[in-house]
């Protein structure tokens, strides 16, 4: 699917704009509605900020890092795992009843120099079953990417890989689907003159999925649109622009 797109936002309406992939790692653990649970988490974080690592002529200009990082162990029983009916008796390699355990890690770093600012988030979670070892996984989240200013002009490139795999309620049966997603993403703004501006935003992403009867799921996707923009002051602003996108399942 190839599609095409031209715009123009005037004062009050509007304006949507894709925004970077978000630097937040968010690995949920499978949803055990309607099963009974027994479940201990326990969770440690650090941060550091303003580590000077290399001070430059008069102090002006530094290199800087600061980082978050965080660990979390989770352990839990569910006595209906499967979501099997009372009628229904699991495979013999499968439990009805099982515990799991988790163990997390993640955090963020980022380097700052001058004007630039480089950085790396995501994490990871290893997640075992005692009994159902056939759903045992490892999903992961990182990206990373430039935040850039040259003279007058800024942007940002980000990346992002991600790895999930498909919650227990989703399963037709035992047998786990694997999404992986790359996605590269760039925004560009310029100014010209007090009043006037101009952008440049594209983005790629494809999508693949492990199991064959989920591959209708799999796609590509890319995306690029530019802008003109007017503003007087706080009073008025005008963008006219255009965009194009396209799409393959």
């Amino acid at each position: 699917m190839t599609r095409g797109r031209a715009w123009c936002i005037l004062p009050g309406m509007l304006q949507l704009r894709s925004n970077p992939p978000d630097r937040s790692l968010r690995i949920a653990p499978p949803a055990d509605a309607a099963a009974r649970q027994i479940a201990l988490r326990a969770k440690v974080s650090g941060a550091g900020a303003g580590l000077a690592l290399l001070a430059l002529a008069g102090g002006a200009h530094a290199q800087i890092i600061d980082w978050d990082l965080g660990f979390s162990v989770d352990g839990s029983y569910d006595d209906n795992l499967l979501r099997l009916s009372d009628s229904e008796d699991p495979d013999p390699d499968e439990s009805r009843a099982d515990f799991i355990h988790e163990y997390g890690l993640g955090g963020e770093i980022g380097l700052n120099v001058s004007r630039q600012r480089l950085f790396l988030s995501g994490g990871a979670t290893i997640r075992r079953h005692v009994n159902n070892t056939q759903l045992n996984t490892t999903p992961f989240a990182f990206n990373g990417g430039w935040e850039w200013r040259v003279y007058r002009c800024e942007g940002e490139l980000t990346g992002l890989l991600r790895e999930v795999t498909s919650e227990i309620d989703q399963l037709d049966d035992t047998e786990l689907n694997t999404e992986r997603t790359v996605a590269v993403q760039q925004t560009a703004t310029c100014p010209l003159g007090s009043e006037f501006s101009v952008g440049l935003n594209s983005s790629y992403l494809e999508t693949t999925n492990s199991l064959e009867t989920e591959d209708n799921d799999d796609r590509q996707r890319f995306s690029i649109d530019g802008f003109l923009g007017y503003e007087v002051a706080d009073l008025m602003s005008v963008e006219i622009g255009t965009s194009y996108q396209s799409t393959e399942f």
